[in-house]
């Protein structure tokens, strides 16, 4: 799998040179206060977080991108996982994203989302992705709307409780010719 690229970034399929980004995320209380349980990761929990992203790549054919700016500063994350946690959310893959704090607000999870989506469908890899977002985290849900998702339902996380917002996009029905 190739770099995707967009008129700002650069998205490219995490792989081991990227364990400084995976800590950076994963051991940031306020990164993190949003993503299950919201407790951040020591630094040795994530080189097997790293690996469980790879192998995510391997089973399924799509995972976590690496989002930098073109001047190779890292943005962030953006990618897909297996929702088995919830089972209203399946089939399909959940798109999720996190940036860091100082490259927040200037719409680069929209612009990664967006390309990661569009990478997704035009694949062929699967025809329904859906979006989980805690409703503490309104401006996750904000990504989603701008991204052309749409709302699906409201259930609570079945592990810690607190209520979560279902939000999907379908790969776009070919047009048959006239």
């Amino acid at each position: 799998m190739e770099e995707l690229r967009t008129a700002r970034l650069v998205l490219h399929p995490i792989d081991d040179g990227d364990l400084d980004v995976v800590t950076r995320i994963h051991t940031d209380p306020e990164l993190m206060r949003h993503i299950h349980a919201g407790v951040p990761h020591v630094p040795e929990q994530c080189r097997a977080d790293l690996d469980a992203a790879r192998a995510h790549w391997r089973r399924h054919g799509c995972g976590s991108f690496v989002v930098r700016l073109h001047d190779d500063s890292a943005v962030g994350m953006v990618g897909f996982n297996t929702p088995v946690w919830l089972p209203e959310a399946l089939p399909g893959r959940d798109i999720g994203w996190t940036i860091f704090q100082a490259h927040q607000h200037h719409g680069y999870a929209t612009e990664a989302a967006r390309a990661a989506i569009d990478w997704f469908f035009l694949s062929s890899i699967g025809d329904r992705v859906v979006g989980i977002h805690n409703t503490d985290n309104p401006r996750s849900g904000a990504v989603m709307e701008r991204i052309g998702m749409q709302w699906l339902l409201q259930t609570r996380h079945p592990d810690y409780g607190y209520p979560v917002e279902v939000w999907e996009t379908t790969a776009p029905t070919p047009r048959e010719d006239r």
